[in-house]
This record gives structure tokens, C-alpha cells and sequence, in this order.
């Protein structure tokens, strides 16, 4: 009994200590950052002085960037020039610098050494300092939180904004936003299912291919998607960004031309991001059969298609964990002689990659009504199923997924 004490108190210690642990973002917090440096009242005060002029320098400059590098920037057709934006964040960097070292005189050598340490947490340009309404779609392999099938509130389409709603531009859109992969080979085909040199010449040897990384797979892959589908509650809040931050030569956007342009009335539209690392070839629409499916095993072809905007991908350095093959001595014919032992080996070994690809911006439009004028989508659909495969090759083919189950009051937006 006292050792299982003893036990649960040090996991208790372990969990609650992550909560007072120094972060970066106490460089920012007056009150945080005066504890940590154990700074005086009299320090304190310039620190706080000299805060808020920080704040606003990151603060501007972040809305500067996620200004321009959100989604609805992209789909309009400005894409930024990413030499302009290294050269602001680089110059935005130089007056933070300068703003940490005005800090820093005030302190001790001491205190300013504690302070370097939470600065070698990051980047202070990173840090979220102010909400803004503005949001990216991250589609590269770097980030792994691919999800190809999602449950989705009941809707109809073509249909009308919820004038009631409460859901941010952000919230619907990372909602109603799904991302997949297309796999650099069928599972049949796949070279990585082959047992590795020799092996399969010994029948008492049994060999299983150890399941690659989500990113080794993805590194591999000709296309990742990127896929949301614009219901009408999201380009509602969508147009009213444009309106407020992005009106082109005082003119004022108009809703009902905004939806004639996005052919709200009369079809599905289903926005696509698409990546890849070989040549701009594989983003082309015509090189994969794309079409939706509903819950009635019915499918729709594009009725339309709209190119929006391509672009080169700054290059990532991605660390790759490798492929393994288990082998397994089934009787233990071989040392250590021992029936049923296992033994792993590399068919990939680890590595470190350098990704360089292109995306592009793709809007597709379906069929919104049957012969008899009614939505093709309701409040009876259970899904919809948008189907991307290779026209070409022998690459495998994605599934992405909205799952309509339940009513959007069941729902609670997220971030």
C-alpha cells in the first residue's frame, strides 16, 4: 500500500508540474516574466512598459501575415510573394531583437541569462499575441493531421445561410474541411509488401512488413488533398470577409453577385487544395478521375471547373523514421535458436528529406438539383463521398468523407 502511494504521489507531482512550467510566452506576460526573472518593482514596471511595445510589433505583424496567406486571400487569386514575406518577417525579427535587448539592459546578468533561456524556447514572432479572423489550410507532409472522413452536421445544398448562426469563418472552415492522400501505389502493388532479399526462398520464415509512418507515406505521395466543402453558412461568413478586408478598388462586393460567381442557387462546389512534389502535371484536374458519391450510391461528375491559383512550396526538411521488415523463425531453425523469435530489419533505412513541390487551388462545381428542381442533398443524406483516382497510373485512389448524422445544434464549433 505505501509504495502504490508513494507511486501515485509522484505521478500527481509530474502531471501538475507542466502547469507552472516556463514558456516562451512569458517573455510577453509582465507578470510572468517579472517572477521568472525574479525582477523588482521598479524592474517590473519597465518591463511591462516595454511588453506592450512588443505585443504590438508581433501583433501587427501577425495580422499582416495571416492576412495575407489565409484562405480567402489564396482563392481570390493573391498569392504572396514568399520572398517579400521573408524579407517582412526578417525585418519584423530585427526590431523584436531590439526590443528583447532593450529588455535585457535593464536586467542583471543574472536575470538576463534566465531570460535567454526562455527565449531559446522559440520564436517570438510565433507566439499568438491577438485573435484575428483570418485562417490557413496546412496541406503539406510536415503536418500529419490528415483525417479523410469527417462527422458533419445535417445539411442541404444548394441551400440558404443560417441567419442565425454563430460559427466563426475559421470554425466552419477547419469543420467542413477534410484532407487525404492518394498512396504512391496500390496495396497490391506496393513494392514495401514484398518480404525483403532472400527471405521468401525460406518457407519456416515468416515476414511482415511493419507499417511505414503517416509521413513516409505522405513524402511518397503524388497528391495530397486538401478538400472543403462550401456550404452556405461558410461562404456566407467567407463574403463577409472579403467585404470587410479584402474590397477590391472601393468597390463594395455584393451578396447576390458573390453567390451567382460561386453558383450557390444551382450546385455543390467542393474546394480542393491540392500538392505535390513532382511536376506541376499531377495538379492538373484532368489527370484524376474526381466525383462525389451520396449515401444513395449515386455519383455526380463535375459540371465545372475553375483553376484559381498555383504556386511553388517553400522546401521542407522532413526527418523520415524508415521501413521495417520483421522477420519471424518460426521453429528456430536459425540462432539463437529459439522457436517463434523475431527480428527486425530496415527495408528503408531512416533518413532526412528535403520536400519540394507545387500547389494549386482547384474550385469544382457538382449538380445541386435533380430533373425535378429538388436539392440533391438533405436532411435524409447520411454521407457524402468525394472519390479521387488515378486516370493514368497504377496509383491507388482516396476516399474522403462527410458523415451527416446529426443536427447542427448538436455541434459545438471548436478553436
Amino acid at each position: 500500500m505505501k509504495r502504490t502511494l508513494s507511486y501515485s504521489i509522484v505521478l500527481l507531482v509530474c502531471l501538475a508540474a507542466p502547469a507552472d512550467a516556463a514558456r516562451l510566452s512569458d517573455v510577453i506576460d509582465a507578470d510572468r516574466l517579472a517572477k521568472y526573472v525574479k525582477a523588482d518593482a521598479a524592474q517590473k514596471d519597465t518591463l511591462s512598459e516595454q511588453i506592450q511595445h512588443l505585443k504590438r510589433i508581433i501583433s501587427d505583424y501577425q495580422w499582416d501575415r495571416n492576412k495575407k496567406t489565409c484562405e480567402v486571400a489564396l482563392w481570390m487569386g493573391n498569392v504572396p510573394d514568399v520572398k517579400k514575406l521573408r524579407k517582412e518577417r526578417k525585418e519584423a525579427l530585427k526590431t523584436v531583437d531590439a526590443i528583447v535587448e532593450k529588455m535585457k539592459e535593464g536586467l542583471s546578468a543574472k536575470q538576463a541569462r534566465r531570460m535567454d533561456k526562455l527565449l531559446d524556447k522559440g520564436n517570438l514572432l510565433d507566439v499568438p499575441v491577438a485573435e484575428h479572423p483570418f485562417y490557413f489550410i496546412q496541406n503539406a507532409p510536415l503536418f500529419t493531421s490528415f483525417h479523410d472522413r469527417r462527422e458533419v452536421y445535417k445539411i442541404t445544398l444548394p441551400g440558404t445561410p443560417d441567419p442565425d448562426n454563430t460559427w466563426t469563418y475559421a470554425q466552419l472552415l477547419k469543420f467542413w474541411t477534410i484532407r487525404a492522400y492518394i498512396p504512391a501505389f496500390r496495396p497490391i502493388d506496393d513494392p514495401a509488401r514484398n518480404t525483403g532479399p532472400g527471405f521468401a526462398d525460406h518457407p519456416n520464415l515468416q515476414t511482415q512488413v511493419l507499417s511505414s509512418s503517416l509521413k513516409a507515406r505522405l513524402v511518397q505521395s503524388p497528391l495530397l488533398i486538401s478538400a472543403t466543402l462550401q456550404v452556405p453558412d461558410l461562404s456566407k461568413r467567407e463574403f463577409e470577409l472579403i467585404r470587410e478586408h479584402f474590397p477590391q478598388k472601393d468597390q463594395t462586393p455584393e451578396w447576390d453577385a458573390y453567390q451567382d460567381q460561386n453558383r450557390l442557387k444551382d450546385a455543390i462546389q467542393v474546394r480542393l487544395k491540392l500538392n505535390t512534389p513532382y511536376n506541376k502535371a499531377f495538379l492538373n484536374p484532368e489527370r484524376w478521375i474526381i466525383f462525389l458519391e451520396d449515401s444513395e450510391g449515386i455519383g455526380y461528375e463535375p459540371i465545372e471547373t475553375r483553376e484559381a491559383a498555383f504556386y511553388p512550396l517553400e522546401a521542407l526538411k522532413i526527418s523520415l523514421p524508415g521501413t521495417e521488415l520483421e522477420v519471424t523463425d518460426v521453429f528456430g531453425e536459425y540462432y539463437p535458436y529459439i522457436p517463434g523469435n523475431k527480428e527486425r530489419f530496415y527495408l528503408e533505412a531512416p533518413a532526412t528529406v528535403t520536400y519540394v513541390g507545387n500547389e494549386k487551388l482547384v474550385k469544382l462545381f457538382f449538380p445541386g438539383r435533380d430533373f425535378q428542381g429538388n436539392p440533391v442533398i438533405t436532411e435524409d443524406t447520411k454521407y457524402l463521398k468525394l472519390i479521387v483516382q488515378s486516370e493514368e497510373t497504377d496509383f491507388g485512389r482516396s476516399e474522403l468523407i462527410w458523415e451527416l448524422k446529426k443536427p447542427k445544434s448538436k455541434f459545438r464549433p471548436k478553436g
